[in-house]
Parts: C-alpha cells; sequence; structure tokens
C-alpha cells in the first residue's frame, strides 16, 4: 500500500483532524511530553495521513475514543504509526509493545507500521503486526528472522 500525502488526501482534512488531536495532547502535560503545540501538531500531521488514507481509500472508520486510530470493517481496533525511516522501526515497536502492555491505555491489538517520507510526502506501508504472548508479531507469516551464522 503506496500513497502521497499531498495528492491522495484532503490537505484541510487532514490538518483539521491532526491539529484537534494535537490540542488534546497538548492540554495534558503527560502526553505533551514539553513539547510545543506546533511541534505535536507536526507529529500528528505526520500520523494522521496514513490514518485518513485508510479511512478513505481502506474501508476504515475512524476510531472515536481519544488518543485511538481506526477500526477495521470487522470493528477492530488499529493502532497507526508512522516514521521517517526502516531503521527506527525497532523503536517504534519497542514503544508500541510497552504502550500495550499497559492495560489502562486499552491500546489496540493490531498494529500497521508506515515508512514516510518527509521530502516527497510519500508514504508505504512497511508491514502489519499482531499483539501475541506480550508483543507485537510480523502478521506476514513468510517473513524469517535471519539466521545467525556460528
Amino acid at each position: 500500500m503506496k500513497f502521497n500525502s499531498e495528492v491522495d488526501l484532503d490537505r484541510n482534512e487532514l490538518i483539521m483532524r491532526a491539529t484537534n488531536e494535537a490540542k488534546l495532547i497538548f492540554s495534558k502535560p503527560g502526553p505533551r511530553k514539553g513539547r510545543s503545540l506546533n511541534k505535536i501538531i507536526n507529529s500528528c500531521l505526520i500520523g494522521h495521513a496514513p490514518e485518513l488514507y485508510l479511512i478513505k481509500y481502506e474501508g476504515f472508520s475512524d476510531d472515536p475514543r481519544p488518543y485511538k486510530d481506526v477500526i477495521d470493517s470487522d470493528f477492530v481496533p488499529w493502532e497507526i504509526k508512522a516514521t521517517g525511516d526502516e531503521k527506527n522501526i525497532g523503536d517504534v515497536l519497542r514503544r508500541c509493545n510497552q504502550d500495550a502492555g499497559e492495560a489502562f491505555r486499552k491500546y489496540a491489538k493490531r498494529l500497521m507500521i508506515f515508512i514516510h517520507d518527509s521530502k516527497t510526502n510519500d508514504y508505504y506501508l512497511y508491514a502489519k503486526y499482531e499483539y501475541v504472548n506480550f508483543r507485537f508479531m510480523n502478521e506476514n507469516k513468510d517473513v524469517q528472522a535471519p539466521k545467525t551464522v556460528v
């Protein structure tokens, strides 16, 4: 799955959606983490682009709960993450595993990670994951972990 946020999405809708969540995040010191409102808006713009794409083109709907992302056509909630480099995937998964392990968060048990090119606004789906045995596992059963050479 690939898209360009400038070409495929309504920019005004994306800005409104991201700004609304950014204001909610900014209003609470914990989620704010010392960031400025503009920094949070920029972060939300990157993260909300794949959410909006999934809603517009892939049959997902918005999850109306605060800080939640999307729901698929089977009513399963998904967490959506976007990062600028495949090198960051390990860190994204580590944070998602930590958050999913905290029951009070009611974290989605399904996860998609997109890679975002900040120069072109291109996005592509890196992988889908499912939370199993206290960690997110790649859904693609054909993907094998590298074998250790002895």
